[in-house]
């Protein structure tokens, strides 16, 4: 008898190890108020174009506002400007790869397998491992992406943006991307623009949050420059991945609880970051627990934002700028539902300057430059009271 039971739990072990899954799949729903969310932003290899889909639910919740959204966003450096097409489903199913409910946390490392579908059709997220699609539609437009093969991790071994921090229970909000840069095709269609779909390849940042809702105020940014020069020079060849990425994300400490009131507004501000450059070979992620020393600009009516982030030998610098009229508003996830607390544009320009400390020879110890990049398209966020 202890023989078979060993035999079934084995059976049922084995089952459960066919489909290692990933902190990018789905989370079982928390206590209300709790939301997931998903976002992938593209930038184009072939053209001067960037696209954005988002998508996120409150899952069985009764909230003043909306309890789900499905969005995208589209910008041409040659207006400058920012384009948000926003839909409000009335319901957002989120399912396993067998289309049951979710029902257990997701796994540190493994492939993600999940679906998220409205009934309405407007919106679609399937992802089987390293190949993914994704569409929505909104306000007459629709953009579809769609990729397979892995993109440019976080870090090593499923390293996270939050690390170790994942797992502190006082968060309300957590962050986790799962690629850098994906090698994508994406159609866009407008038919107030064009005639035809606009359709080509390029690279996908692709991410996702879920927790209570997003904090009081909030940054965030992300960016890649693309190899275009080489791809010019010769047509047949393609770049298989971004020159330079970063993405960072912060605000005050995310930390729920009822007794704190407004003093949660001035909890200490923590910064996420990561910078990966093939041209120096630097793969540099930074959190505040490294430890790591943050020096923060934030001036959203003037469209700048400016990140120190140095610790023991290493200093990343990064600057941003957008003009005013290039930002859009976004719905996010507040404690009420989704609102327009976010002002989105991907039409900034980005510098970024990496140094390192020299201790030898003495007579030139010191900050050393080891690159400036110059990125354009960038995404700059200004979130809550953050905002202009």
């Amino acid at each position: 008898m202890r023989c078979r039971q060993v035999l079934v739990w084995f059976a049922i072990w084995t089952v459960n190890c066919k489909v290692k899954t990933s902190p990018y799949d789905p989370h079982p729903p928390g206590h209300s108020p709790w939301f997931e969310g998903w976002y992938t932003r593209v930038l184009a290899t072939d053209s001067d174009l960037s696209f954005g889909i988002t998508t996120g639910y409150f899952p069985g919740q009764a909230l003043k506002e909306p309890s789900n959204f499905a969005g995208i966003l589209f910008s041409s450096s040659r207006t400058n400007t920012t384009r948000a097409y926003q839909h409000v489903p009335l319901s957002i199913t989120v399912t396993d790869p067998d289309g049951s409910p979710v029902h257990k946390q997701p796994a540190k490392l493994g492939d993600p397998h999940f679906a998220v579908h409205t009934t309405d059709k407007s919106c679609n997220l399937t992802v089987n491992g390293s190949a993914f699609l994704a569409s929505v539609a909104a306000e007459g437009a629709k953009l579809t992406m769609e990729g397979h093969s892995a993109g440019m991790p976080w870090g090593p071994d499923g390293e996270t943006p939050e690390g170790a921090a994942a797992y502190l229970p006082f968060l309300h909000l957590h962050w986790y991307v799962y690629s850098l840069a994906t090698p994508v095709t994406w159609a866009f269609h407008d038919p107030q623009m064009t005639d035809e779909p606009l359709t080509g390849e390029g690279f996908a940042h692709m991410e996702k949050n879920w927790g209570r809702a997003f904090p009081d105020k909030w940054v965030w940014a992300q960016g890649m420059r693309l190899d275009r020069k080489g791809s010019q020079e010769c047509s047949a060849k393609k770049p298989d991945s971004p020159e330079v990425v970063f993405a960072l994300a912060g605000g005050p400490l995310p930390v729920f609880s009822p007794w704190l009131g407004r003093a949660a507004s001035a909890l200490p501000r923590v910064w996420l970051v990561a910078y990966h450059s093939k041209l120096s070979n630097l793969q540099w992620n930074f959190r505040p627990y490294d430890p790591t020393v943050y020096k923060v600009k934030i001036d959203a009516c003037h469209g700048t934002f400016q990140l120190t982030a140095t610790r023991l030998r290493e200093s990343l610098v990064i600057t941003i700028t957008a003009s005013a009229d290039s930002f859009a508003a976004l719905l996010c996830p507040t404690n009420t539902g989704f609102r327009n607390k976010s002002s989105h544009s991907f039409a900034a320009e980005g510098h970024i300057e990496a140094y390192m400390y020299h201790v030898w020879p003495l007579s030139h110890a010191g900050w050393q430059l080891i690159e400036a990049q110059d990125i354009s398209n960038v995404a700059l966020e200004f979130g809550g009271q953050y905002r202009c």
